[in-house]
């Protein structure tokens, strides 16, 4: 009786330190109570993808204000591998806050009851309606649990905003038709993430040959890097200049991109 009294709580706390995935779901709004002042108008945004990290640099130091200063000019960015675990607590909440940002979390996976890792958005404009779709996995990609998010932004003409982070190897193609599938249902959309494919990936270059898909930093980029892995994507919004912020806050640069929107 004395060993099954103790397996029990051995149990708990296994199942607990166990990394668990987190099925879809929909909602509506987001956190917007680091969002100060009037939301102002504005016919060009300046959107971003950002792999942070966790907010630990190539030089080994986990310091998120670095992460913050990159993103203090942009007004949309879709964030990656950020973490909210007892040793990096929170860190979408607290950028949310330095920023004076509307924050959306799209947990990836839980752990010890409560999130863990997220994607996550940021933006200087409410949100709507969103939704959150989990993608196909793979038996070699343990822990590795990915989604896709769809959120509107309120601008004067709203947009979709679709944000990912796709495996690396196995699996990811499929991920990729899951991801396009749900982008091309919408007229006016920016889709960004980390896609951990170049754009000579023969799946990626068979949706950029579609037609009515823009890759907005091949467009705007002049010395696009052709092993870039970070994407942003449009349809029906027009993407009128570009730009790479590599600054130490990440083994990702922010990549951003100005569009228009009407």
């Amino acid at each position: 009786m004395q060993w099954l009294l103790l397996l029990v709580p051995l149990g708990v706390l296994a199942w607990g330190m166990y990394p668990r995935p987190v099925k879809g779901g929909d909602g509506r709004g987001a956190d917007e109570s680091h969002l100060a002042g009037p939301v102002r108008a504005a016919s060009t945004v300046r959107v971003a993808t950002f792999n942070i990290h966790g907010g630990r640099g190539p030089d080994g130091r986990r310091d998120l204000s670095r992460a913050a200063a990159d993103l203090e000019r942009i007004d949309i960015a879709a964030l990656q591998e950020v973490h909210d675990s007892w040793r990096a607590p929170r860190q979408l909440d607290r950028l949310a806050a330095r920023l004076n940002r509307v924050a959306l979390a799209a947990s990836t996976r839980q752990r010890w009851f409560r999130m863990h890792r997220c994607n996550g958005l940021l933006s200087t404009h409410p949100v709507g309606r969103w939704s959150r779709i989990r993608l196909a996995g793979h038996p070699r990609q343990r822990f590795h649990y990915r989604n896709l998010t769809t959120a509107q932004i309120e601008l004067p003409q709203p947009v979709w905003v679709l944000f990912t982070h796709l495996n690396r190897k196995d699996g990811r193609e499929e991920q990729l038709d899951q991801v396009m599938r749900e982008f091309v249902k919408y007229s006016r959309a920016v889709l960004m993430g980390d896609f951990n494919m170049s754009r000579n990936d023969p799946a990626m270059l068979e949706y950029l040959a579609r037609g009515d898909i823009t890759d907005a930093l091949g467009e705007t980029l002049d010395d696009d890097d052709p092993e870039r892995i970070d994407w942003i994507l449009c349809r029906g919004v027009k993407p009128v200049r570009g730009g790479v912020v590599d600054s130490g806050a990440s083994d990702h640069p922010l990549y951003w991109c100005d569009i228009e929107v009407g």
